[in-house]
C-alpha cells in the first residue's frame, strides 16, 4: 500500500505545481515501498531518512524561490514546512527509542498535511505571481520588482559587452595610449577648442608612442585615435552610472532582497577595480616600450569577462531560479560536462587576450598549418620555458589554436549527448545557440587570421567569444546541481 495517495483535491490547478507535487509523492512512496522488503529497524530508519531528505529538498527549492521573489508570507510558509519535518523527525526518534513504528500514523499525518498545505499555503504562493509557474520550472516568472532588477542587470551586461568590443577596437586602432592622464572626474569632457586639442597633443608628444611610432602625426591625426580611447573611457563611466543610480533606487525602495545585496555590492567593487586595472594597463605602455603589457591587458580583459559573467549569472538566478532537474536525472554527468565547456571557453578567451597583447595574430597567417607544419619548430625557444606560453608569439598563437580546436570537438559532442535527453525549453534553446555561436566563432577566428586581422572581423571575433560564453553560461545555469 502506498504511504500517501495523490488525490484530485490536492491539485492547485497549476499544471507545473501539481506535476512536481505528484513527483514528490511518487518518490516518497518508492522509498516507503522498501519497508516491505527489509522491515528491520535500521532499514526503517534509513527509509524515513530518505523521505525526510526528499521532502526537505523540495521545501528548500520553494523557500529559495520565495526569498528571491520577496514573498510576503515566506515565514508562515516555511514554518508549515518545518512543522511536517518535525513530525517526521519525531516519528523517527520514537522508533529509535521504543522500537515501535506506526506506519498508519505516518500515512495519516502526511495525507493530512499535504491536503492542508496544498490547498492553503501553496495556493497563496502561486496566486502571488499567477503568471509564473512552480519554482521547479525553468519558466518561472519573477514578480515585477525582481523582474525589473533582472532587466537592469541585463542592460548592464549589454553595456559591459559593448565595452569589451570597444576595448578591442581601441587596441586594434592603436588608440589606447592616446590619453596619457587618468582623470576620472575631469576627464569626462574632451578637448572643446583648438587650444585644448593642442594641449592634449602636446602631452601625448612627451611619451614614447609618439616619439618612436607616431612622430609623423599632426593634431588632426591625433584626434582620430583620441576619440576611440575617449569613447572607451566615457562608456566605462557611463556603465558606473547605469549601475549605481538604479542600485540606489532599488535599495532605497526596499526592492533588493537581503541575499542579493552582497552580490550587487561585489559587482560595484569589481567595476571600480576594473577602472584601476585599465589605467594600470595603460601605464605599462607609457614607458620606454610603447606597447601595453600583455599580462596587464589580459588581466583587464579577464576582469571584464568575470564582471559580465557574474552579472549575467545573477540575472539568470532571478529570471530562472531553478534548474533542469529532469535532464540531470537522465544524465548526472551533464552538469560537469557543461562546467568543463564553460571553463574551456573562458580559458580560450584568456588565451585570446595574450594573442592580442603580443600581436600574435599578425604572424603565421595560414590555417591549419603554421610555417607549413602542424606543430611548428620553435614553440619552446625562450627560457625559462614558461615564458613561451605568454611571450613567444608562435606558442601563444599555437595555444589559442589548440584551445579553439578542442572547443570545436567538445561542444558538438556535448550537443549530441544533450539533444537526446528530455531537456526543458530553455536548456534545449541554449544548447542549439551554443552550437551556432561556436560555428560562427570558428569562422570569424579563421577569417581574422587568414585576412591578417582586419579591424571589423577582429572586433566581431571578440564579440563572438562573449556570445559563445553567454550561451554556455545559460546552459550551465540550467544544468547546475
Amino acid at each position: 500500500m502506498a504511504l500517501i495517495e495523490w488525490r484530485e483535491e490536492y491539485a492547485t490547478g497549476i499544471s507545473g505545481v501539481d506535476y512536481e507535487h505528484e513527483e514528490l509523492i511518487a518518490l516518497i512512496n518508492s522509498v516507503y515501498a522498501m519497508l516491505d522488503e527489509a522491515p528491520d529497524k535500521a532499514s526503517i530508519i534509513s527509509c524515513l531518512g530518505e523521505i525526510y531528505g526528499s521532502i526537505s529538498s523540495h521545501f528548500a527549492l520553494e523557500e529559495r524561490w520565495m526569498e528571491q521573489h520577496g514573498y510576503s508570507e515566506y515565514e508562515a510558509h516555511r514554518n508549515d514546512h518545518e512543522r511536517l519535518l518535525d513530525d517526521i523527525g519525531s516519528i523517527t526518534d520514537e522508533l529509535e527509542t521504543t522500537d515501535e513504528f506506526n506506519a498508519e500514523r505516518l500515512r495519516e499525518r502526511l495525507n493530512d498535511w499535504f491536503l492542508g498545505h496544498f490547498k492553503t499555503h501553496d495556493a497563496r504562493l502561486h496566486q502571488f505571481d499567477i503568471s509564473g509557474t512552480h519554482p521547479g520550472s525553468a519558466t518561472t516568472s519573477p514578480s515585477s520588482p525582481h523582474r525589473s532588477i533582472a532587466i537592469w542587470l541585463l542592460i548592464c551586461c549589454a553595456t559591459v559587452f559593448a565595452m569589451i568590443v570597444l576595448g578591442g577596437v581601441t587596441r586594434l586602432t592603436g588608440s589606447g595610449l592616446s590619453m596619457v592622464q587618468w582623470a576620472p572626474i575631469m576627464g569626462v569632457l574632451p578637448p572643446l577648442n583648438q587650444a585644448e586639442w593642442e594641449e592634449a597633443f602636446r602631452l601625448y608628444q612627451q611619451f614614447p608612442e609618439f616619439n618612436l611610432k607616431n612622430f609623423h602625426m599632426s593634431v588632426d591625426d591625433f584626434k582620430s585615435i583620441f576619440w576611440f580611447e575617449y569613447a572607451h573611457r566615457l562608456l566605462g563611466r557611463t556603465i558606473g552610472i547605469i549601475f549605481f543610480l538604479p542600485f540606489m533606487f532599488f535599495l532605497i525602495r526596499g526592492k533588493i532582497s537581503r541575499s542579493l545585496r552582497p552580490k550587487l555590492i561585489t559587482m560595484f567593487i569589481l567595476g571600480g577595480l576594473q577602472g584601476l586595472m585599465g589605467w594600470y594597463m595603460v601605464k605599462s605602455g607609457l614607458v620606454d616600450d610603447p606597447h601595453v603589457s600583455q599580462y596587464r591587458l589580459t588581466a583587464h580583459l579577464m576582469l571584464a569577462i568575470i564582471i559580465y559573467a557574474y552579472m549575467f549569472w545573477v540575472a539568470l538566478d532571478i529570471l530562472l531560479p531553478s534548474k533542469d532537474s529532469a535532464a540531470l536525472e537522465q544524465e548526472p554527468k551533464l552538469a560537469r560536462l557543461i562546467t568543463l565547456v564553460t571553463s574551456m571557453i573562458f580559458l580560450t578567451i584568456i588565451s585570446g587576450g595574450f594573442v592580442a597583447g603580443t600581436r600574435a595574430g599578425f604572424a603565421f597567417n595560414t590555417f591549419p598549418l603554421m610555417n607549413g607544419q602542424l606543430i611548428p619548430d620553435g614553440l619552446f625557444a625562450m627560457t625559462p620555458i614558461w615564458r613561451n606560453f605568454f611571450e613567444n608569439i608562435m606558442t601563444v598563437q599555437f595555444d589559442h589554436r589548440i584551445l579553439a580546436s578542442l572547443l570545436f570537438l567538445i561542444i558538438p559532442a556535448f550537443w549530441l549527448k544533450a539533444r537526446k535527453l528530455e531537456l526543458n525549453p530553455v536548456s534545449r534553446l541554449g544548447i542549439h545557440l551554443m552550437l551556432a555561436a561556436l560555428a560562427l566563432q570558428i569562422i570569424l577566428g579563421i577569417s581574422t587570421l587568414l585576412l591578417v586581422v582586419p579591424i571589423a572581423l577582429a572586433a566581431a571575433h571578440q564579440a563572438g567569444a562573449v556570445i559563445l560564453l553567454t550561451t554556455s553560461l545559460l546552459v550551465n545555469h540550467q544544468l547546475r546541481r
